[in-house]
């Protein structure tokens, strides 16, 4: 069986001293499966669904680790970066003036409403995509896989 977990820091391990710790590598380890652990640090859930799209063909079991509801992806000609509205930790720090701007703007005056509303059709989005595929998916925070 080939696995692919998706997620953000905690999928990565990032928190961990030795990210071997993650529970990507654990669940690879019980089962003695092949698995990719796409998790990335600081990333949103708009990077989930492009990594599912574009990597499910390739597995059996797509485990999806879905981060805050928030965690927001934009792109301009400098590249993609994710902003996290609302969040009272530390913002976008660059040196791009109008991103760092962006960011102040969002913080202030986001809608948890409208991202959470975009969160879930993000999740639904995934779900139909990956039954469409025939792929079996599961969600980490409720333990259930489809």
């Amino acid at each position: 069986m080939r696995i692919l977990t998706v997620g953000d820091s905690f999928t990565y391990g990032d928190e961990l001293p030795d990210i071997t710790q993650a529970w990507p590598h654990i669940l690879q380890n019980k089962l003695s499966c092949e698995l990719t652990n796409l998790g990335k640090p600081a990333t949103g859930n708009t990077s989930m669904v492009r990594n599912v799209v574009e990597h499910a063909s390739e597995y059996d079991l797509i485990i999806i680790a879905w981060s805050h509801f928030a965690r927001i992806e934009f792109a301009d000609q400098h590249g993609v970066y994710d902003t996290w509205p609302g969040h009272r930790g530390v913002m976008f720090t660059g040196d791009i003036a109008y991103r760092t701007e962006l960011m102040q703007y969002l913080n202030k005056y986001h809608s948890d409403n409208y991202l959470y509303s975009q969160y879930l059709i993000n999740i639904r989005l995934v779900q139909n995509f990956l039954q469409q595929q025939n792929k079996k998916y599961g969600n980490k925070e409720c333990g259930i896989i489809f």
